[in-house]
């Protein structure tokens, strides 16, 4: 039994080693979309953007389990309207056959067909090896990650913020709010006090939400009077990462400032 699970644990080990690109740096392309759109790597990259690109297969049961994640990610990043660019590629099926799987798996990120779209080619160049293989460039053409896995909504995220991508919403929320609200320390290992201006008596609490944008912690409403105050929250339950803490003063948002956990 023993021998079975250590064989086992070597076979997923493997896949998880080749199951990515293999290229440290991208390799322009241009393919052209289900509905007939030319998408052209470079000029992407040219423009400042960060690049995401899911290789797939429609046959692919794991594809179709992760496709509502990356379509999450997608709309988290302005769908492809800021700065983060998402592309699908499949291998071997027409552009019906992906059309399909988009339908069923409500995709609207661009997608192209192996067949028809010229994914095929983009998979040899690349070296995919397995799918779903979720790779991200950057502006520079580096491949700053080979293979996000498990390719969740909150694993994406995670790695595209940590390459500078922005969020919509909730970044343009950030810019205007978290020059008042101080955090510290940051990044942190756990507590996090926040410092607050408080202009009258009131009551506030935290909010901590993830990426995806739950709520994963919140502190008790506290009575403050006007001055100068701390609010603690222990984040240290929560597994490292990226997070937002939001200030609420008498159940209406006041701040909002990213976090950054570290174990």
């Amino acid at each position: 039994m023993k021998k079975f699970t250590y064989l086992i644990l070597l076979l997923f080990a493997f896949q998880t080693a080749v199951s990515q690109s293999q290229l440290d740096t991208a390799l322009n392309f241009s393919v052209k979309d289900i509905y007939g759109n030319n998408i052209e790597l470079f000029p992407i990259l040219d423009e400042g953007k960060l690049v995401v690109i899911d290789f797939f297969n429609t046959s692919c049961g794991p594809c179709g389990l992760y496709a509502p994640d990356i379509q999450a990610s997608y709309e988290d990043f302005g769908e492809n309207a800021g700065n983060v660019h998402f592309l699908k590629i499949a291998w071997g099926d027409d552009n019906n056959g992906v059309a399909y799987f988009d339908s069923i798996h409500g995709i609207t990120i661009p997608s192209v067909s192996g067949s028809q779209g010229g994914g095929n080619q983009v998979y040899t160049n690349y070296m995919v090896l397995s799918t779903p293989t979720v790779i991200l460039i950057a502006p520079d053409r580096l491949i700053l990650e080979h293979y996000i896995w498990e390719p969740t909504q909150e694993n994406i995220n995670a790695a595209i913020i940590a390459a500078g991508g922005s969020m919509v919403g909730i970044d343009d929320e950030i810019s205007l709010s978290e020059n008042n609200l101080l955090v510290y320390p940051n990044p942190s290992k756990g507590m996090v006090n926040v410092r607050v201006e408080a202009e009258g008596a009131a009551l506030y609490r935290l909010e901590t939400y993830n990426l995806v944008g739950s709520k994963v912690s919140q502190t008790a409403p506290t009575q403050l009077s006007a001055g100068s105050h701390v609010l603690t929250t222990d984040l240290g339950h929560l597994p490292e990462g990226t997070y937002f803490v939001r200030l609420i003063r008498n159940e209406e948002h006041e701040n909002m400032s990213r976090v950054i956990l570290l174990d």
